[in-house]
């Protein structure tokens, strides 16, 4: 098995490193692992992440795109759309450490098999970022 990549050749200057995982290139790619934050304002609850960026413009765009596929998992009705939206959220985690697009990440992901145990940690790690935010929130 090949890299399709050079993970590290990738990286973007301000790399944060997060939360490695063996794709099936069998490379380590870091998933970065935003902060979320309770924010309240005039009485309004909000969940906010820190993807440690010095652009503003760009953090707020990795925000935008974290609601829209964290909504995408809690709607989701079949497991098909739940893989969907697990790939899709992983992808965005590892964009923000790599200059990576999705046809790339699914290059990296389609050079071999996943394993359970690779879809088994992804997933875990997808769902651990979901229930940080759920956590924040007041019931």
């Amino acid at each position: 098995m090949s890299a399709v990549y050079d993970e590290r050749g990738l990286r973007r200057p301000e790399w944060a490193g997060g939360t490695p995982l063996l794709l099936p290139d069998g490379q380590a790619w870091w998933f970065y692992e935003p902060e979320p934050e309770l924010v309240e304002e005039a009485g309004v609850s909000a969940v906010l992440w820190d993807f440690g960026l010095a652009s503003d413009e760009e953090n707020v765009a990795l925000c935008d795109a974290l609601y829209k596929v964290l909504g995408k998992l809690v709607r989701a009705e079949t497991a098909e759309q739940r893989v969907s939206a697990v790939v899709e959220l992983s992808w965005l985690l590892l964009a923000r450490n790599y200059e990576i697009t999705p046809e790339q990440y699914e290059k990296v992901l389609n050079v071999g098999p996943i394993s359970a145990g690779l879809w088994g940690r992804l997933e875990g790690f997808v769902v651990a970022i979901e229930e940080r935010a759920r956590g924040l929130v007041p019931a």
